[in-house]
Formats: C-alpha cells, sequence, structure tokens
C-alpha cells in the first residue's frame, strides 16, 4: 500500500510539472492541442462539451491525460533547450 501511494504522488508531481511547462510555453493559448492528433483532440473536446453541460468550466489543460500532457510538454522542452555542442577531445589532422 504505501508503495502505491508513493507511485501515485510522484505521477501526479510528473503530470503537475508538465502542465507548468505547458503553461509556461504556451499561457492560456490552446495551441499545444495542435501537436495533438486528432482522436486526441476529440477525446479532450468531448469532456470539455460534457463539463459545459453540467455548467462546469475548466481548462483544456485540465482535461488532458497524462500522455497528452507528455506530448505537449517533451516538444516544448525541445524548443527551450538549446543543445551546444561540446569541443571534440580528440583533434582530428
Amino acid at each position: 500500500m504505501p508503495v502505491t501511494v508513493l507511485a501515485f504522488s510522484l505521477i501526479a508531481q510528473l503530470e503537475l510539472a508538465m502542465s507548468c511547462r505547458i503553461k509556461e510555453e504556451y499561457g492560456d493559448r490552446t495551441s499545444w492541442l495542435d501537436l495533438l492528433e486528432e482522436k486526441e483532440k476529440k477525446q479532450i473536446s468531448r469532456r470539455l462539451r460534457t463539463l459545459q453541460r453540467e455548467n462546469l468550466v475548466l481548462p483544456e489543460l485540465d482535461l488532458a491525460d497524462l500522455g497528452h500532457k507528455s506530448k505537449s510538454s517533451s516538444v516544448a522542452f525541445v524548443r527551450q533547450r538549446r543543445f551546444r555542442k561540446r569541443p571534440s577531445k580528440y583533434r582530428y589532422s
């Protein structure tokens, strides 16, 4: 039981970190949805419509699954990262 709770809390922290990264990159815009497949976009839209019928409003990011967030945040992370070439230790003449 304690291992399950630990695993769940680590995954929840990971999901929260991904959400924060997406918010940093895209702000309140929903352009991060363009990184998802059409099927995944429809799934989020369906959840949004269901909540709107019940007079509940949540941002699309809160309706996304862990997999959706991982796709979007990984692209945002790679964009931010500036990979520099390291100088080679060995010189070939």
